[in-house]
């Protein structure tokens, strides 16, 4: 995560246009969303009672015909944002790009690869139904970035195979993803959807209280597809659509909480002197090793290829309170 340092007048000056911990957010129509987003953070207030902030915050999409779209807004800042948004906003697509992935290293003995000639031509992007300006710089094959400056944020663009004359931008009313929409996996779509919805209405989301409990819900969901797929005799192709739908639908109701807890864990990091962080620990106290020990050990799952073992509550001995899984896995 980008924890930025930009000065506290720059941050105080970024927060004048909300007194929320987010940025207004902005997104492409039409497209299906890949789940919640992403962003960089920095502080306003110094000492103990600083607040942590998402200065931008990343959402990407699907693209109609296959490609990705990524739409990052960003609090207004001072009269440089939108020269510093043109200098890293090529970089992401340019690294993706035939091009650029050719001269990216393998093992990261030389600084990473950088487009050398980039040319920005002025566009129009309609954004609530209105043209907007921005600029472009087309990097080739399908990949470009955008930056325009808005009202109320500073939005980039990163495309990766997905044409301009395809992108429509919104103001979200609503951080929540919708759902998304049903994969299309042949004559058993709805007696997957029907195993699937009856399992989303027992999900204990209310359970989530730490960052483990999520990445313990979510791998348990990974397998959960896994077994439906075989169960139902899907494709390997089907299978992955199923999964990738039924991650999204799962992980959207944890948006806010997802925010919640890195909101805390940076104050909290923020408070802290580096020499009283805890070590972190390379084995759980179920003697699993790694974040599967816990995922399994909160589920009650016995490690694979072993004979079960009694098991303890995940990363937190007597006192953790597990993640409780429908109990229809088998």
């Amino acid at each position: 995560m980008l924890v930025l340092d930009a000065g506290q007048a720059r941050l105080e000056k970024r927060m004048n246009t909300s007194d929320e911990r987010h940025p207004v957010l902005y997104g492409a129509v039409g497209l299906d969303r890949q789940g919640i987003g992403s962003g960089g953070m920095g502080f306003v207030g110094t000492g103990p009672g600083a607040r942590a902030v998402l200065l931008s915050e990343s959402l990407s999409f699907d693209g109609p015909e296959g490609g990705t779209l990524t739409v990052t807004s960003q609090r207004p800042g001072d009269d440089d944002q939108f020269e510093r948004a043109r200098t890293w906003a090529p970089t992401g697509p340019y690294l993706a790009s035939p091009r650029g992935n050719a001269q990216a290293p393998g093992d990261g003995a030389r600084p990473t690869p950088r487009p050398v000639e980039v040319d920005w031509a002025p566009a129009t992007v309609l954004v609530d139904g209105e043209a907007a300006p921005f600029e472009v710089s087309d990097l080739g094959d399908g990949y470009w970035a955008a930056v325009g400056c808005l009202a109320d944020a500073t939005v980039t663009i990163d495309s990766r195979g997905v044409p301009l004359s395809a992108v429509q931008l919104e103001r979200l009313a609503s951080r929540r993803p919708p759902p998304p929409a049903p994969p299309d996996i042949g004559e058993r779509s709805a007696a997957v959807m029907q195993a699937l919805d009856e399992r989303f209405a027992r999900l204990p989301f209310g359970r989530v209280h730490r960052f483990a409990d999520h990445w313990a819900l979510r791998s348990i969901e990974v397998e959960y597809a896994r077994h439906l797929a075989g169960k139902e005799r899907l494709s390997e192709p089907q299978f992955a659509a199923l999964e990738r739908y039924w991650l999204r639908r799962v992980e959207a109701p944890l948006g806010d909480k997802l925010d919640e807890l890195r909101f805390k864990q940076v104050e909290a990091r923020h408070r802290q002197p580096a020499r009283e962080l805890p070590v972190q620990r390379s084995r759980d106290r179920s003697g699993d090793r790694g974040l599967l020990g816990a995922v399994r050990a909160a589920a009650r799952l016995p490690r694979p290829h072993r004979q079960p073992r009694r098991q303890h509550a995940a990363h937190g001995g007597a006192h953790a309170e597990p993640v409780v899984l429908p109990a229809d896995q088998a």
